[in-house]
C-alpha cells in the first residue's frame, strides 16, 4: 500500500462505503415508524403523524430524500392506504 492512503479494511475507508447505507436505513426506518404510528390507536401518534406524512412538505421531503424515496409517490401511496380505511370504516358503518 502507498503511503498516504487508506485501505478497504481501515476505518475511514469502511465509512465511507458504510455510512450512506446507515443513515439510509436510519431515514427508512424514521417513516416506517412514522407510518405505523399513523395506523395506531393511540390519537396523539396518529395525529402527529399524519401532519408528517400528509401536511409537512418540507421535513417529509428531506426524510424521503435521504431514505432514497421519491416524496410524492410515497405521499400518493399514503393517500391511497387512507382514502382504503376510510372506505373500509364507511363499509363497516353501513353495515351495521
Amino acid at each position: 500500500m502507498e503511503k498516504g492512503t487508506v485501505g478497504k479494511d481501515s476505518i475511514c475507508g469502511s465509512n465511507e462505503i458504510e455510512l450512506p447505507i446507515g443513515e439510509k436505513r436510519l431515514w427508512l426506518a424514521v417513516l416506517l415508524q412514522a407510518v405505523e404510528d399513523w395506523q395506531s390507536d393511540r390519537i396523539r401518534s396518529r395525529r402527529e403523524a399524519e401532519q408528517f406524512l400528509l401536511h409537512d412538505d418540507k421535513d417529509f421531503s428531506t426524510v424521503c430524500i435521504a431514505a432514497g424515496l421519491e416524496p410524492g409517490n410515497l405521499r400518493a401511496r399514503v393517500l391511497r392506504l387512507r382514502a382504503g380505511v376510510h372506505s373500509a370504516a364507511q363499509a363497516r358503518l353501513l353495515a351495521a
